[in-house]
Protein backbone atom coordinates (compact mmCIF):
# COMPACT_ATOMS: atom_id res chain seq x y z
CA UNK A 1 0.00 0.00 0.00
CA UNK A 2 1.59 3.44 -0.87
CA UNK A 3 0.37 6.54 0.76
CA UNK A 4 1.78 9.88 1.27
CA UNK A 5 1.00 9.47 5.23
CA UNK A 6 0.44 7.41 7.72
CA UNK A 7 -2.86 5.73 8.99
CA UNK A 8 -2.60 3.87 12.25
CA UNK A 9 -5.68 5.09 13.41
CA UNK A 10 -7.69 3.90 10.58
CA UNK A 11 -5.49 0.46 11.32
CA UNK A 12 -6.06 0.63 15.00
CA UNK A 13 -10.08 1.13 14.27
CA UNK A 14 -10.39 -2.77 14.14
CA UNK A 15 -9.43 -3.64 17.23
CA UNK A 16 -11.49 -0.21 18.68
CA UNK A 17 -14.70 -1.34 16.82
CA UNK A 18 -14.57 -4.93 19.03
CA UNK A 19 -13.82 -3.69 21.64
CA UNK A 20 -16.34 -1.09 21.94
CA UNK A 21 -18.76 -3.92 20.70
CA UNK A 22 -18.20 -5.95 22.86
CA UNK A 23 -18.19 -3.17 25.89
CA UNK A 24 -21.52 -2.03 25.29
CA UNK A 25 -23.05 -5.22 24.74
CA UNK A 26 -21.78 -6.33 28.32
CA UNK A 27 -22.89 -3.44 29.73
CA UNK A 28 -26.58 -3.97 28.20
CA UNK A 29 -26.89 -7.63 27.82
CA UNK A 30 -30.85 -7.52 26.80
CA UNK A 31 -33.24 -9.71 27.86
CA UNK A 32 -30.81 -12.06 29.01
CA UNK A 33 -31.28 -16.09 27.87
CA UNK A 34 -34.65 -17.24 26.98
CA UNK A 35 -36.68 -14.83 28.69
CA UNK A 36 -40.43 -14.41 29.41
CA UNK A 37 -42.26 -11.61 27.10
CA UNK A 38 -42.51 -10.05 30.70
CA UNK A 39 -38.61 -9.94 31.00
CA UNK A 40 -38.30 -8.29 27.69
CA UNK A 41 -40.54 -5.56 28.67
CA UNK A 42 -38.59 -5.17 31.65
CA UNK A 43 -35.35 -5.49 30.40
CA UNK A 44 -36.26 -2.48 27.87
CA UNK A 45 -38.22 -0.45 30.17
CA UNK A 46 -37.25 3.14 31.60
CA UNK A 47 -35.66 2.00 34.55
CA UNK A 48 -33.29 -0.09 32.59
CA UNK A 49 -32.49 2.99 30.46
CA UNK A 50 -29.32 4.18 31.89
CA UNK A 51 -27.73 0.68 31.47
CA UNK A 52 -29.84 0.65 27.83
CA UNK A 53 -28.21 4.23 26.90
CA UNK A 54 -24.68 3.91 27.49
CA UNK A 55 -24.43 0.18 26.21
CA UNK A 56 -26.16 1.33 23.20
CA UNK A 57 -23.74 4.49 22.34
CA UNK A 58 -20.94 1.77 23.13
CA UNK A 59 -22.23 -0.72 20.23
CA UNK A 60 -22.95 2.34 17.98
CA UNK A 61 -19.41 3.56 18.64
CA UNK A 62 -18.59 0.48 17.59
CA UNK A 63 -19.80 0.06 14.40
CA UNK A 64 -18.76 3.73 13.19
CA UNK A 65 -15.33 2.09 13.83
CA UNK A 66 -15.30 -1.04 12.26
CA UNK A 67 -16.61 1.00 9.16
CA UNK A 68 -13.33 3.28 9.38
CA UNK A 69 -11.55 -0.59 9.44
CA UNK A 70 -13.47 -1.66 6.53
CA UNK A 71 -12.29 1.21 4.44
CA UNK A 72 -8.78 1.05 5.90
CA UNK A 73 -8.45 -2.49 4.89
CA UNK A 74 -10.42 -1.93 1.46
CA UNK A 75 -7.40 0.23 0.72
CA UNK A 76 -4.63 -1.80 2.02
CA UNK A 77 -5.69 -4.58 -0.03
CA UNK A 78 -6.69 -3.10 -3.04
CA UNK A 79 -3.85 -1.24 -3.34
CA UNK A 80 -1.51 -4.16 -2.99
CA UNK A 81 -3.63 -7.12 -4.55
CA UNK A 82 -3.01 -6.45 -8.01
CA UNK A 83 -5.09 -8.55 -10.71
CA UNK A 84 -6.57 -10.26 -7.19
CA UNK A 85 -8.03 -7.32 -6.00
CA UNK A 86 -11.58 -7.25 -7.02
CA UNK A 87 -11.39 -9.94 -4.20
CA UNK A 88 -11.00 -7.21 -2.04
CA UNK A 89 -14.09 -5.77 -2.90
CA UNK A 90 -15.86 -8.70 -1.57
CA UNK A 91 -14.29 -7.55 1.46
CA UNK A 92 -15.85 -4.43 0.66
CA UNK A 93 -19.71 -5.51 0.28
CA UNK A 94 -18.92 -8.20 3.27
CA UNK A 95 -18.24 -5.19 5.64
CA UNK A 96 -20.78 -2.97 4.69
CA UNK A 97 -23.23 -6.54 4.75
CA UNK A 98 -22.45 -6.90 8.73
CA UNK A 99 -22.47 -2.83 9.46
CA UNK A 100 -26.76 -2.78 7.97
CA UNK A 101 -27.30 -6.07 9.21
CA UNK A 102 -26.37 -5.07 12.71
CA UNK A 103 -28.22 -1.28 12.64
CA UNK A 104 -31.15 -2.80 10.83
CA UNK A 105 -31.52 -5.52 14.02
CA UNK A 106 -31.75 -2.42 15.99
CA UNK A 107 -35.20 -1.75 14.62
CA UNK A 108 -37.02 -4.59 17.02
CA UNK A 109 -35.29 -3.29 19.84
CA UNK A 110 -36.23 0.58 19.35
CA UNK A 111 -39.64 -0.39 18.74
CA UNK A 112 -39.73 -2.85 22.24
CA UNK A 113 -38.22 0.24 24.02
CA UNK A 114 -40.72 2.86 22.76
CA UNK A 115 -44.13 1.14 22.73
CA UNK A 116 -43.48 -2.48 25.08
CA UNK A 117 -46.03 -2.10 27.28
CA UNK A 118 -48.58 -1.19 24.83
CA UNK A 119 -47.43 -4.47 22.41
CA UNK A 120 -47.87 -7.11 25.18
CA UNK A 121 -45.53 -9.54 26.46
CA UNK A 122 -46.16 -12.17 22.66
CA UNK A 123 -45.50 -9.46 20.29
CA UNK A 124 -42.38 -8.11 22.87
CA UNK A 125 -40.59 -11.47 22.76
CA UNK A 126 -41.27 -11.82 18.81
CA UNK A 127 -39.21 -8.77 18.84
CA UNK A 128 -36.43 -10.08 20.82
CA UNK A 129 -36.24 -12.69 17.94
CA UNK A 130 -35.87 -10.44 15.16
CA UNK A 131 -33.08 -8.92 16.70
CA UNK A 132 -31.14 -12.97 17.79
CA UNK A 133 -32.24 -13.44 14.39
CA UNK A 134 -30.30 -10.82 13.17
CA UNK A 135 -27.47 -11.78 14.98
CA UNK A 136 -26.87 -14.95 13.32
CA UNK A 137 -27.33 -13.15 9.95
CA UNK A 138 -24.92 -11.38 11.15
CA UNK A 139 -22.60 -14.16 10.95
CA UNK A 140 -23.13 -14.88 7.41
CA UNK A 141 -21.81 -11.33 6.85
CA UNK A 142 -19.14 -11.27 8.85
CA UNK A 143 -17.77 -14.31 7.58
CA UNK A 144 -18.07 -13.10 3.81
CA UNK A 145 -15.87 -10.16 4.67
CA UNK A 146 -13.32 -12.63 6.51
CA UNK A 147 -13.31 -14.79 3.20
CA UNK A 148 -12.76 -11.50 0.63
CA UNK A 149 -9.92 -10.16 3.11
CA UNK A 150 -7.91 -13.30 3.50
CA UNK A 151 -8.40 -14.04 -0.47
CA UNK A 152 -7.08 -10.72 -1.29
CA UNK A 153 -4.08 -10.42 0.72
CA UNK A 154 -3.29 -14.11 -0.26
CA UNK A 155 -1.73 -13.65 -3.32
CA UNK A 156 0.51 -11.05 -2.96
CA UNK A 157 0.88 -11.74 1.36
CA UNK A 158 -0.42 -8.27 1.51
CA UNK A 159 -1.03 -9.81 5.32
CA UNK A 160 1.12 -12.85 6.88
CA UNK A 161 0.05 -15.91 5.62
CA UNK A 162 -1.49 -17.57 7.94
CA UNK A 163 -3.62 -14.62 8.82
CA UNK A 164 -4.84 -14.80 5.02
CA UNK A 165 -5.36 -18.63 5.63
CA UNK A 166 -7.06 -18.00 8.95
CA UNK A 167 -9.32 -15.49 7.41
CA UNK A 168 -10.53 -17.60 4.75
CA UNK A 169 -11.30 -20.79 6.88
CA UNK A 170 -12.94 -18.58 9.90
CA UNK A 171 -14.80 -17.07 7.23
CA UNK A 172 -15.91 -20.17 5.90
CA UNK A 173 -17.27 -21.50 8.62
CA UNK A 174 -19.16 -18.52 9.98
CA UNK A 175 -20.76 -18.83 6.45
CA UNK A 176 -21.38 -22.37 7.13
CA UNK A 177 -22.59 -21.61 10.84
CA UNK A 178 -24.93 -18.87 9.92
CA UNK A 179 -26.59 -21.21 7.24
CA UNK A 180 -27.66 -23.64 10.39
CA UNK A 181 -29.72 -20.71 11.72
CA UNK A 182 -27.97 -20.40 14.81
CA UNK A 183 -28.54 -24.54 15.75
CA UNK A 184 -24.79 -25.46 17.18
CA UNK A 185 -21.55 -24.03 17.96
CA UNK A 186 -21.57 -21.12 15.72
CA UNK A 187 -21.39 -18.19 18.35
CA UNK A 188 -17.53 -20.39 17.97
CA UNK A 189 -17.21 -18.37 14.50
CA UNK A 190 -18.50 -15.73 15.24
CA UNK A 191 -16.09 -15.20 18.17
CA UNK A 192 -13.04 -16.25 15.90
CA UNK A 193 -13.79 -13.91 13.70
CA UNK A 194 -13.35 -10.60 16.17
CA UNK A 195 -10.09 -12.20 17.09
CA UNK A 196 -9.57 -12.26 13.97
CA UNK A 197 -9.97 -8.68 14.00
CA UNK A 198 -7.87 -8.05 16.34
CA UNK A 199 -4.93 -9.27 15.29
CA UNK A 200 -5.10 -7.60 11.63
CA UNK A 201 -5.45 -4.39 13.36
CA UNK A 202 -2.45 -5.09 15.20
CA UNK A 203 -0.45 -6.22 12.30
CA UNK A 204 -1.57 -2.88 10.53
CA UNK A 205 -1.30 -0.92 12.79
CA UNK A 206 2.57 -1.93 13.93
CA UNK A 207 3.15 -1.73 10.08
CA UNK A 208 1.99 2.06 9.80
CA UNK A 209 4.00 3.14 12.78
CA UNK A 210 7.34 1.30 11.36
CA UNK A 211 6.73 2.72 7.84
CA UNK A 212 8.09 5.83 6.80
CA UNK A 213 5.92 8.60 5.41
CA UNK A 214 5.24 7.31 1.69
CA UNK A 215 7.06 3.79 1.93
CA UNK A 216 4.96 1.03 1.11
CA UNK A 217 3.74 -1.21 3.53
CA UNK A 218 1.63 -3.46 1.25
CA UNK A 219 3.27 -6.37 0.96
CA UNK A 220 5.54 -8.04 3.93
CA UNK A 221 9.48 -8.61 4.46
CA UNK A 222 11.37 -11.77 5.01
CA UNK A 223 9.20 -14.82 6.41
CA UNK A 224 5.64 -14.62 4.18
CA UNK A 225 3.87 -16.51 6.98
CA UNK A 226 4.58 -14.34 9.72
CA UNK A 227 6.50 -11.18 9.20
CA UNK A 228 4.76 -7.98 9.46
CA UNK A 229 7.91 -5.80 8.65
CA UNK A 230 7.50 -2.92 5.82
Amino acid sequence: MTSTTRSPIGAASGAAAVVLMLAGNSVFAGAGEDPTGEQAITAFSAAEAGARTLGIALELAGFVAFAFFVAFLYRHLRTAGGPESWRATVALIGGMLFLAVKVASGAPLVALTASGADLGPELALALVALNDGAFVMGWLALGVFLLGAGAAAFPKRSLPTAVSVAGMVIGGAAVAAAATLGAGPGILTFLLSLVWIVVTSVILVRRELRAPAGASTGVALGDAAWSVEV
